[in-house]
């Protein structure tokens, strides 16, 4: 019998990151024909925004797909890093959106960290010139900062509005 890792070891109603986009409650494992011959073995997640929708997860895929949460002390040294991360700018558009998409996809809170920071540092000095930042821009900033909001949010017990301050009330109180 196949072994799965510690990391996909869950328990029945455990929030989790699937795909590194989106929180799900995990509904448990199920044995599904969904190609109407074979059956395989699936993890039930519900999307925490849209209880109508279902992503089953095939046991083959569970480690490239789901990761548990960070926990509190994990989601305060991410915040506590923020100011150590230094953007980065591709002054061509293509190259920027094509690293930014990579960035996205990567599942790594200090390449979404850094995501925002560069468009956040962008827009401000476009802002100084009276230019706008790019709805591209933008919208990869908005995709990095839902993603963090998320979790932050439901880790740290707070609503995903308030995340953005937490995070600034945390970097003020520490001076940093």
């Amino acid at each position: 019998m196949e072994r799965l890792s510690e990391q996909t070891m869950l328990t029945q109603g455990e929030y989790v990151m699937y795909n590194g986009l989106k929180l799900c409650r995990f509904d448990g494992v199920f044995k599904k024909k969904f190609d109407g011959l074979n059956e395989k073995t699936y993890y039930k997640l519900t999307p925490s925004d849209n209880e109508s929708s279902v992503y089953y997860v095939s046991q083959d895929k569970i480690d490239e797909k789901i990761r548990k949460l960070h926990t509190k002390d994990e989601v305060y040294s991410i915040i506590d890093s923020m100011p150590d991360i230094e953007p980065v700018w591709y002054d061509n558009n293509n190259e920027r959106k094509m690293a930014f998409q990579s960035l996205l996809k990567s599942n790594d809170y200090k390449s979404l960290i850094l995501i925002i920071r560069s468009v956040y540092i962008h827009s401000k000095h476009q802002s100084e010139l009276g230019k706008k930042t790019s709805a591209v821009d933008e919208t990869v900033m908005k995709t990095a900062e839902n993603i963090i909001y998320q979790e932050f949010s439901h880790v740290l017990g707070i609503t995903v509005s308030e995340v953005k301050d937490f995070i600034s009330e945390r970097l003020d109180d520490q001076n940093i």
